[in-house]
């Protein structure tokens, strides 16, 4: 095949050259079906990679794991199917030392008895003396930090004030490295009590002192005054 040029004069038009097949833009529907298939494509792999190539494992014994199937086996951390608060070594599950007596020994209200009380956490009782500390033992248990932090409040708050204020006393007491001591008795009345069933509760004479409440300071002194009477059968 030869080719040959051809003289032009400056007036005729530039030839445009000859084309067999449409080779335009792609149109828009077609890109955005490519890019839609790129994206699912590319989540799927993703999907796999992390969930089984990089994903984080379990902590050992955490119910999602493998190996103990349900939360009594991971608390008692045997694997059988027994719920016991003991775990290896005479221990609990979380690692304290502290034992349960079996629900054969309690009484119908589940305190154990009336020198036992149920301790905060799951299966936990507080044992006949336990709570009685001696000085030694405090001692010990002071002798980390840097001294008392005592809290005290109203008698006559309700709980939802009390549980802000136990709360924040904690934080009070890290932030100085304090051993945070708090009123060995706490009433926080239900909001639906009268004000008057907590001055009941009052160990003081004058019902106001007591509580920290103003209701009867208008009163004369002698209606302001709450003795308390030993209670007989």
């Amino acid at each position: 095949m030869s080719y040959q040029l051809l003289p032009r004069d400056a007036s005729s038009p530039i030839p445009q050259p000859i084309t067999t097949g449409s080779s335009g833009p792609p149109s828009r529907r077609r890109s955005l079906l490519t890019f839609v298939g790129i994206a699912a494509a590319s989540g799927i792999i993703f999907h796999l990679i992390f969930t089984f190539g990089f994903a984080p494992g379990s902590p050992p014994n955490h119910p999602d794991s493998l190996g103990p199937s349900n939360i009594k086996d991971w608390w008692s951390n045997t694997g059988d199917a027994s719920y016991d608060s003991k775990g290896p070594a005479g221990t609990t599950g979380h690692g304290s030392t502290a034992s349960c007596p079996p629900p054969s020994t309690l009484d119908e209200d589940g305190l154990g008895g009336s020198t036992s009380y149920i301790r905060p956490g799951l299966g936990q009782y507080v044992e006949e003396g336990e709570d009685e500390w001696t000085m030694d033992k405090i001692r010990t248990m002071v002798e980390g930090t840097k001294g008392y932090y005592v809290r005290d409040w109203s008698l006559g708050l309700g709980w939802n004030n009390m549980r802000y204020i136990i709360e924040t006393s904690l934080l009070h007491a890290n932030l100085l490295n304090r051993t945070l001591v708090l009123p060995s008795f706490v009433y926080a009345r239900a909001c639906e009590w009268n004000i008057t069933v907590c001055a009941s509760f009052a160990e003081m004479v004058n019902r106001g002192d007591a509580i920290g409440w103003g209701e009867w300071r208008e009163l004369p002194i002698e209606e302001q005054m709450c003795v308390k009477r030993a209670e007989t059968t």
